[in-house]
C-alpha cells in the first residue's frame, strides 16, 4: 500500500472491553477537552474568523449524497422501518464483488442477518462463517453483551483459500470520497481514536482521496484460535489458542505464542506480541488449519451512529461519513483483496429529517401513553379510597397485606 505503520502513543490494550482512548495530537500529546470543538487555525485569507468552528462546517448525511459506490446497496426508508433489526442494516459493500454470503449469488441490497445465528461467507481468500452481534436494537441478544461495554461483537470461522502473510490481513475502515477542507483534522483524530482501541500499530490517512485506518487482525482481535479441521470448536465457544499448526503449513506456530509450559498465551500477551510488525515478518496464516476469530469495539455505537470520544464526548458520525455507512471488513492488504466486506446503514445516516420526525413522534405515543397510566392509576387510588367500608383512607378496608 506504500504506507508505513504509525508510531505508538499510549497502550491499546487494557482490559477485556478497552476504554475508550483519548485523541492525540500528532507529536502525541494528550488533546484538551475542548479540540474537538475547534479546528486549527485557516491560512491567511482563507476563510473568515466567524466561520472557523468546525462544526459550521459540517453537511448532515442523507439518502440524496450517497455515493454511487454504494447506491446499489442503500436501503430504502421502507426496507429500514421494516427491518426487525430497525434502525440498522447490514448489507455485503457493492464495491467489493469477490465474496458471496449466505450462499446465494451476490446481492448487495439483501439485508445480512445480524444478532442470530451465522451466515456463509465464499471469498477467493477465505471460506467460513459470519456472526455479527449489535447490541442497542430490538433484536439484541442480552446474553451476548451482558456485563459488557461493546456495542458490535464480530466473530468470523473458516479457512483460508490461500497463503495470507499475518501482518497484511487488516481489518478496520476505508472511506471513498476525500475528507472535506477542514474536516481532516477532525477525521483524523477520530480515525486514530477508533483504530488505537485495536492495536498500536495501524495505518492511517485521513488527507488522501480514500481515506482510510487499518489495524492488523492479529492484534486488533481480542480472541483468535487455530484448529485442525474437523477438531475446532463451536464459533462462541472457542478460546484463545494459537499454538496448533505446522512448521512451514501455518506458521503461526511460535515459541512467542506460547509460554513456557506449552500452554497459549493469553489473548492480550498475543496482541501485544502481534503489534509489532516486525515479530510478524516471515509469518503466513496457511490453509490446513480452521481460523476462529473475534473482535470487537464500543468507541462507535451502531444503534445510534455516534461515536463516543474518551467519554467525554459524543460524535454524529452522520455530520462526519459524508452519507458513506460504516464498513465491517478484513483485508489483504499486499492483494487488495477482500475476506468479506460488508456495510453497516442507519436510518440516521440515509434519512434524517424522517428518522427524528418518526422519534419525535414515539415520544409524543410513549407520553401520552404515561399520562394515560397516571390518571387511570389516579382513579384507580380515588375509587379505593372512597369505598372499602368506611375506612375513609386509601388503602384502609382495601386489605394492603
Amino acid at each position: 500500500m506504500g504506507v508505513a505503520y504509525d508510531e505508538v502513543f499510549y497502550d491499546a490494550h487494557e482490559g477485556d472491553d478497552d476504554e475508550p482512548v483519548s485523541p492525540t495530537a500528532a507529536d502525541g500529546a494528550p488533546l484538551a477537552a475542548d479540540a474537538l470543538a475547534a479546528p486549527p487555525p485557516f491560512a491567511a485569507g482563507a476563510a473568515p474568523a466567524a466561520s472557523r468552528s468546525i462544526w459550521k462546517m459540517l453537511v448532515q448525511s442523507r439518502a440524496e449524497t450517497v455515493l454511487p459506490r454504494h447506491r446499489p446497496a442503500m436501503p430504502s426508508i421502507e426496507a429500514l422501518r421494516a427491518s426487525p433489526h430497525r434502525p440498522v442494516l447490514v448489507t455485503a459493500d457493492p464495491g467489493v464483488t469477490g465474496p458471496r454470503y449466505c450462499g446465494g449469488p451476490f446481492d448487495p441490497a439483501a439485508a445480512l442477518p445480524i444478532n442470530g445465528k451465522a451466515f456463509d461467507v465464499d471469498s477467493d481468500m477465505f471460506k467460513g462463517r459470519l456472526v455479527i452481534h449489535i447490541n442497542g436494537l430490538a433484536t439484541t441478544d442480552p446474553a451476548v453483551f451482558a456485563g459488557k461495554k461493546r456495542t458490535i461483537h464480530i466473530a468470523a470461522q473458516g479457512k483460508f483459500k490461500r497463503r495470507v502473510r499475518v501482518g497484511a490481513l487488516c481489518t478496520g475502515q476505508e472511506y471513498h470520497a476525500p475528507m472535506g477542507k477542514g474536516l481532516e483534522w477532525l477525521s483524523e483524530q477520530l480515525m486514530r481514536g477508533t483504530a488505537k482501541m485495536f492495536s498500536r500499530t495501524t495505518l492511517v490517512n485521513a488527507h488522501g482521496s480514500e481515506p482510510y485506518f487499518l489495524n492488523p487482525v492479529m492484534a486488533a482481535c481480542q480472541l483468535v484460535n487455530v484448529s485442525e479441521e474437523g477438531r475446532e470448536p463451536e464459533i462462541f465457544a472457542a478460546t484463545e489458542d494459537c499454538r496448533r499448526g505446522s512448521v512451514g503449513v501455518c506458521a503461526l506456530l511460535t515459541p512467542a505464542l506460547r509460554d513456557a509450559s506449552g500452554q497459549p498465551l493469553p489473548a492480550e500477551r498475543r496482541r501485544r506480541w502481534c503489534d509489532d510488525p516486525a515479530h510478524l515478518e516471515g509469518l503466513y496464516f496457511g490453509t490446513d488449519h480452521v481460523y476462529t476469530f473475534h473482535v470487537w469495539q464500543h468507541l462507535i455505537d451502531f444503534s445510534s451512529y455516534k461515536a463516543h470520544i474518551s467519554g467525554f464526548m459524543n460524535v454524529d458520525l452522520t455530520y462526519i461519513l459524508l452519507s458513506q455507512p460504516v464498513g465491517v471488513m478484513v483485508k489483504d492488504v499486499d492483494r487488495g483483496d477482500y475476506a468479506y466486506s460488508l456495510l453497516a446503514w442507519h436510518e440516521r445516516l440515509l434519512y434524517p429529517e424522517a428518522f427524528a420526525e418518526a422519534e419525535r413522534a414515539a415520544a409524543r405515543e410513549r407520553l401520552a401513553r404515561g399520562v394515560s397510566r397516571l390518571f387511570g392509576g389516579f382513579k384507580g387510588l380515588m375509587r379505593t379510597g372512597s369505598g372499602g367500608g368506611g375506612g375513609g383512607g386509601v388503602g384502609v378496608g382495601g386489605g394492603a397485606q
